[in-house]
C-alpha cells in the first residue's frame, strides 16, 4: 500500500476513538493504537512475525511513503526501491467494455491507476477509492483483535 504518515496516523487514530467508544478503557485503547503503529506505520521496519499466526516474520510496513516516520531497527535494504514508495504517474488506460446495471466501465471508459473507475460516454462509473483502506481497516482490526 502506499499510504502515507497523515493517512496511516488518522486510521489508527480512528480505530483508537471507535476502541473507547465501545467502552474501552484508556490504556487498553492505547495499547490498541501502539499495537497498530509499531509495526505499520513505520518505514523500514524489520520483519515481524504477528502474534498468534504460525508464520515466517514478514515485512509489515504499510506506511511507506517518504513522510513516514523511519523505524528505530530500520534496514530499509529490505524493501523495494530502498522503503521509500514511488510517486505515482498520472496515467489513464482506454478500457473497452459494456456497462452493466450494477456499474462498471462504460464503452468508452477509463480506468486510472487509483482504481477510480471514470465514465466517458452515457455517465455510467464506479469509483472504488476507499476499498484499499477498508482492507487495512480489517486486517488492522484482527490483527489488534489477536494481541489483546
Amino acid at each position: 500500500m502506499d499510504l502515507d504518515t497523515y493517512q496511516m496516523t488518522f486510521f489508527i487514530n480512528t480505530v483508537k476513538s471507535s476502541a473507547l467508544s465501545l467502552d474501552f478503557a484508556e490504556s487498553d485503547a492505547t495499547i490498541l493504537y501502539n499495537t497498530l503503529d509499531t509495526p505499520f506505520n513505520r518505514r523500514c521496519s524489520p520483519p515481524l512475525t504477528v502474534q498468534g499466526i504460525n508464520a515466517l516474520p514478514e515485512l509489515q510496513s504499510i506506511c511507506i511513503a517518504a513522510n513516514c516516520p523511519l523505524d528505530p531497527n530500520a534496514n530499509c535494504s529490505f524493501y523495494p526501491d530502498n522503503g521509500v514508495a514511488l510517486i505515482p504517474v498520472n496515467v489513464t488506460k482506454e478500457v473497452s467494455g459494456t456497462a452493466s446495471s450494477s456499474g462498471g466501465v462504460s464503452p468508452s471508459g477509463t480506468v486510472t491507476p487509483s482504481g477510480t473507475i471514470a465514465a466517458g460516454g452515457a455517465g455510467v462509473g464506479t469509483e472504488m477509492v476507499g476499498l484499499p483502506l477498508a482492507a487495512v481497516a480489517i486486517v488492522s482490526m484482527a490483527f489488534a483483535l489477536s494481541v489483546l
